[in-house]
Parts: C-alpha cells; sequence; structure tokens
C-alpha cells in the first residue's frame, strides 16, 4: 500500500493530522501543568500521554471508530495492571529505570492551574503563527 493511501485512509478515522496533532499537544501542555504531573510514574504519564493522542483523534476524526475507544481502554488496562502489582501483591513490577512508586514522592507546590487563561494563551499563540506564516 502507498504511503498517500495510507494516510488519506488514516484522515477519515483520525483527522486532519494538523488539527489533531495541534489538540493532541494542546492537551498534553495543559496536563503538564498540572500539579501531580511531575509525580505520575512513566507508565502513568505515558499512557495519559496515549489519551490525548486518542481523544484527539476522536474529536477530529471518526467518533465511532472502534480502535480509538479500545486502545483508551487498553492504556487504561496497562496502568490498572501496573498499580494492582504494586498494590497487591509482594512483587513490585519490573519496571527499568521508573521512578519510586507513587506514595513515595514528593508532592511539587501546589499552585493553582487556570486552565482557561491557558488555553486561551495557547489558542491567541496559534492565530498568530498562523497570520505570520500568511
Amino acid at each position: 500500500m502507498l504511503i498517500e493511501t495510507i494516510i488519506a485512509t488514516r484522515e477519515t478515522t483520525h483527522g486532519v493530522y494538523r488539527e489533531q496533532a495541534s489538540l493532541a499537544q494542546n492537551l498534553k501542555r495543559l496536563l503538564r501543568s498540572t500539579r501531580n504531573w511531575e509525580r505520575l510514574d512513566y507508565y502513568q504519564a505515558q499512557s495519559i500521554e496515549a489519551f490525548c493522542d486518542k481523544l484527539s483523534r476522536i474529536l477530529n476524526g471518526d467518533m465511532n471508530e472502534l480502535d480509538h475507544w479500545r486502545d483508551i481502554s487498553g492504556y487504561a488496562c496497562l496502568v490498572l495492571k501496573e498499580l494492582e502489582a504494586q498494590i497487591g501483591g509482594d512483587k513490585q513490577p519490573e519496571v527499568p529505570n521508573a521512578k519510586m512508586p507513587v506514595s513515595m514522592k514528593k508532592a511539587p507546590e501546589d499552585a493553582p492551574l487556570n486552565a482557561p487563561e491557558f488555553l486561551l494563551k495557547q489558542m491567541e499563540e496559534d492565530l498568530k503563527n498562523e497570520l505570520d506564516k500568511k
């Protein structure tokens, strides 16, 4: 299959790449600015970022594409499996270079997040960048 065919097919399920990528990156940027982000273990952060990718595909592409919803469920199950191994059993999950378990992590400063201001600023920057291109 030619790459052009794959790209055209994905656009029907995932949406226009530029729009999907913009939403995914804005969601990730917003989530990284929250007070608990730095306390997440690698596998938790990765799953949350994957959720953002899948959510942006749902909101920009085919909202009824089963794989988007299956993928979100799968990433959630992977986190659940890791947490159950930590909490419910004697054996700790084997995660190379993992951070300390959640219960041992130091909480960062609890500065409140002003999400609407953040989103407005990002939208203004995106608009300015688009206008500068023209």
